[in-house]
């Protein structure tokens, strides 16, 4: 079998995990890591071939001499995040953008011969888009919350007014980053007197993002590796600040199970990977008192291996596999 290629960056314990799986069974593996290259590790191009390749340890390796990629997390680079003065900042952030152009030639050079990918980055970017994961969830079936994006304050106050308890949330990511300092963005409770407050002489000059706020019993994420479908159950009401956004609090502190899906919910989540061309994905639910499955969002390359830590769920055995066999 030709290597396997693992695109991330360091430090990466999810690719570590796959690539030990890999390597226990004889399959050899090469990581290019993005924020460690150097002068035996990097993408290049070069004509007149006009290809891309990756130099590994003395060896050149083009996209057909892989079996399969995993496009894991190439584009975050938590090691070392510290304070940074602007201009370094700035080369910081103009790195990333050059590896990253690198990156997008070498993945469209794979996709266009055929090189199977977990997922196919220009499936990523187009799965990234919320609004457009409420759609397609809602054509297929799904129940989704009420949702309104406006930058008119009188459209907000009315949709506030009607529904009484909302939330406010990112339309992109939830995240901004300069140089290695980052902001996060979570999920907040918004109601008419909130905002209120919060419009008080504020020019909005873009679009707000807000949904009606689904009461639930507790939380779910689903994670699909190909065919295969594995969900979390998340007791994210246990504690108040977890109660909107479990992501506010470490996960280790919340409860984590094992969750039997229903057959149709479970169908559903598939069918929604397949209509974004994705091989991987993670899904964000909530199941209400009343026992309503509601559809939040799609994560098409999001994190898992917390829920695995805590629920022994072999999500990493699936992705070594789906990078092995294709299915």
């Amino acid at each position: 079998m030709k290597p396997i290629l693992i695109i991330t960056s360091n430090p990466d314990p999810h690719a570590d995990q796959v690539e030990s799986l890999l390597e226990s069974v004889g399959v050899n593996t090469i990581r290019l890591v993005t924020n460690k290259f150097s002068s035996d590790s990097y993408l290049g191009y070069s004509s007149p071939k006009n290809q891309t390749y990756i130099k590994h340890k003395s060896h050149t390796y083009f996209p057909d001499d892989f079996h399969s990629v995993w496009y894991r997390k190439p584009e975050l680079w938590l090691a070392n995040r510290l304070p940074l003065k602007s201009t370094a900042g700035l080369i910081y952030k103009f790195r990333k953008g050059e590896i990253n152009q690198m990156l997008k030639q070498f993945m469209l050079e794979s996709e266009n011969i055929g090189i199977f990918t977990v997922s196919k980055t220009s499936n990523i970017e187009k799965a990234r888009n919320k609004l457009s994961q409420l759609t397609q969830a809602s054509e297929l079936g799904f129940v989704t919350p009420k949702t309104l994006v406006s930058s008119s304050p009188n459209e907000i106050s009315l949709f506030l007014k009607n529904l009484g308890s909302c939330i406010i949330k990112t339309l992109g990511t939830s995240y901004v980053e300069y140089g290695r300092k980052q902001m996060n963005f979570f999920t907040y409770p918004i109601n008419s007197e909130m905002f209120l407050k919060f419009r008080n002489g504020m020019l909005f000059d873009q679009p707000i993002y807000i949904q009606e706020n689904i009461f639930k019993k507790f939380e779910l994420r689903i994670t699909l590796v190909g065919n295969k479908s594995f969900t979390c159950a998340i007791d994210s009401q246990i504690l108040d600040e977890s109660a909107t956004d479990w992501r506010t609090v470490q996960p280790e502190i919340l409860p984590h199970s094992v969750f039997k899906l229903p057959i149709k919910v479970e169908n559903l989540c598939q069918q929604l990977r397949v209509k974004m061309g994705l091989e991987y994905c993670a899904i964000d639910m909530a199941v209400t008192p009343e026992n309503k499955y509601v559809f939040f969002e799609i994560n098409p390359n999001g994190q898992y291996l917390w829920i695995e830590e805590q629920t022994k769920l072999p999500i990493s055995q699936a992705i070594s596999n789906l990078l092995r066999y294709h299915n």
